[in-house]
């Protein structure tokens, strides 16, 4: 009844004012106004419509997609297609959701997901073991650039493994999760985007964020099919080559190319300064004259403050 309801207010119309939904509307973090007992919403909310996803996505792209659907409200994109590893239509599916109330950032980190004001998307394939899976992060997040930047989006680009950066702030995140089954990688890559920062803020979130509308105007819908345009497109070219050739281009993406960084692992703290990546996709980070390689399931990456 809820989402009925919701989805009438989001196209415009009015609703009687019931406890239940007022209370639905507080819980979402909906903003509303009551006027002669009929309920509206203060501003517009665009929620995603799978008809229309499909619809602005190109027969190249959709003939891919082996199942596609978009989840009102959903634990983790990640976790439901992992789940699904051994579904017949795994690989080349989608996972879309309007919310996830267990969204899963990097490291064991939580990813804030915020009811209709962003984009959570996950896609499962399956890859050969050999094909650079440890570098795989890296290229799902330069293909997302790329689709960014051909949003409009000037100011983008990553810190490495698996962050885009806007501005000086974090847009989006990537996270990537294997199940290795004889010489079969099944991976769902997991994509998190601020379309709106404000509601990221309000959940209390410590990190400078940006967001696409920062740069862009664009829509929820329009956004989240060219992402999926690209991804399901690039998942369909992966093989060892390809990845080498991507990541091969990795200085044109690197938001901290030859900065002075701080890798963070586990209680130890090294600083140095970031030169690039090797051929597997490691971080190089030159500290006392000295190159060390570390993988990026073992590090985290910052900046070091500009020193005044």
């Amino acid at each position: 009844m809820s989402e009925t309801l919701i989805r009438q207010l989001a196209s415009g119309s009015s609703a009687e004012s019931t406890a239940e939904l007022e209370a639905t509307l507080h819980e979402l973090d909906i903003a509303f106004r009551i006027q002669n007992q009929r309920l509206e919403l203060v501003a517009p909310l665009e929620l995603l419509d799978e008809t229309r996803l499909l619809a602005s996505i190109s027969d190249a792209a959709r003939h891919l997609i082996t199942r596609f659907g978009v989840e009102w409200q959903i634990g983790s994109t990640n976790t439901a297609l992992m789940a699904r590893t051994k579904d017949a239509h795994f690989n080349g599916s989608v996972c879309v959701a309007e919310q996830q109330t267990a969204g899963k950032g990097r490291r064991g980190r939580s990813w804030v997901s915020p009811f209709a004001r962003n984009i959570y998307v996950s896609f499962g394939w399956c890859i050969l073991r050999q094909n650079m899976a440890e570098a795989l992060s890296l290229y799902i997040g330069m293909n997302l650039v790329d689709c960014l930047r051909e949003a409009g989006l000037e100011d983008v680009g990553m810190k490495w493994p698996n962050d885009i950066i806007a501005g000086e702030g974090k847009l989006a995140g990537i996270l990537i999760e294997l199940e290795l089954v004889a010489s079969t990688a099944y991976v769902v890559a997991g994509i998190g985007v601020n379309l709106s920062k404000e509601s990221v803020l309000r959940e209390g979130v410590e990190q400078s964020v940006s967001a696409v509308t920062d740069q862009v105007n664009l829509g929820r819908n329009a956004l989240c099919a060219l992402i999926i345009e690209r991804m399901v497109i690039s998942m369909q070219e992966v093989t060892q080559q390809r990845i080498a050739e991507k990541i091969a281009q990795w200085t044109s993406y690197d938001r901290y190319s030859g900065e002075e960084v701080v890798v963070l692992v586990g209680e130890e703290q090294v600083v140095g300064i970031n030169r690039g990546i090797d051929e597997g996709g490691n971080l190089l980070l030159d500290s006392g004259g000295k190159v060390r390689a570390f993988g990026s399931g073992e590090v985290s990456l910052r900046k070091v403050a500009s020193k005044r």
